[in-house]
């Protein structure tokens, strides 16, 4: 999963490599930040020196706690609130002495890029639709208004 091209994740997802420079095993517990007073959800557990990778929501921001697997009291990375962006590959290094970053491997794709530009296609074809009535309108008016003066500069037919 690690090495997998940013097209074949699914839609609002993101990939985590969790590395742990750490002599024990920690575990990665997430949850939604919109889920108010909601359990951390356990969801790798990364051994010594080792690295797992997973897919991330990229919805809402993401609470990240790492815990010892020994005992998860232990706290080993306080809890921080990240939003991973769309499509984005991040890392966060687990270090001994509650040291904890997340950094950017891909840079995430602007998912709202395509709503903007399908809203721009069609409010250009709303505009050309109005110019092309008024357009229309007015060359129908002309010629109707042409008629009536052909009409009356000729006169009634008289015998």
């Amino acid at each position: 999963m690690g090495g997998c091209p940013s097209s074949s994740l699914p839609i609002e997802k993101a990939v985590l490599n969790v590395s742990s420079a750490t002599n024990f095993s920690v575990q990665l517990q997430t949850q939604s930040v919109e889920c108010d007073q909601c359990p951390f959800f356990d969801q790798k557990v990364v051994h010594p020196n080792s690295t797992e990778s997973l897919l991330v929501n990229t919805t809402f921001a993401t609470l990240v706690r790492i815990v010892s697997v020994k005992t998860s009291d232990e706290v080993v990375c306080n809890q921080f609130s990240y939003h991973f962006g769309e499509w984005g590959k991040y890392h966060l290094e687990v270090e001994t002495g509650n040291v904890c970053g997340i950094r950017t491997l891909q840079e995430p794709v602007e998912s709202n890029l395509y709503v903007l530009w399908c809203f721009l296609f069609y409010v250009s074809l709303a505009t050309i639709w109005i110019i092309g009535n008024i357009v229309y309108r007015r060359i129908r008016n002309n010629a109707a208004e042409d008629e009536r003066l052909l009409v009356s500069d000729l006169g009634s037919p008289s015998g």
